[in-house]
């Protein structure tokens, strides 16, 4: 869905960069795909501001002012919010009924893949 960045520990960028460099699972370019099962991934916790329509991002929605407010080592990857969950909920607020923001970690949370822009920031997705 986009970038979002965080002023990482030193020590969390390391556990970060060895996480990503033991299960990357495909690269491009900079970017890096990482192993995301049921059962195993890495999990973000990624707020913003609000949420559009975008033609520009391939899975079809920007965030505004994203950033990762912390690393999940606690939380499997089934219990991420998936695509569909971020669509649903931009579908809710554009129709005027929906969740803040602040709200969205308040859903139940699906498997969703983990994305690293290179080694020195985190990507989700």
């Amino acid at each position: 869905m986009g970038k979002a960045y965080f002023g990482f520990t030193d020590e969390e960028l390391k556990q970060l960069d060895k996480f990503v460099r033991d299960h990357t699972v495909d690269r491009f370019g900079p970017v890096r795909s990482v192993r995301a099962e049921r059962d195993f991934g890495l999990v973000l916790e990624i707020a913003f501001e609000g949420l559009q329509r975008s033609s520009r991002h391939k899975s079809g929605v920007a965030m505004r002012f994203p950033r990762v407010s912390r690393i999940r080592w606690d939380k499997p990857a089934r219990e991420a919010n998936t695509l569909d969950d971020v669509m649903d909920l931009l579908d809710a607020i554009e129709s005027g009924g929906g969740a803040s923001p602040s709200r969205a970690g308040d859903r139940p949370r699906r498997a969703a893949p983990a994305r690293r822009q290179d080694e020195k920031r985190a990507a989700s997705q």
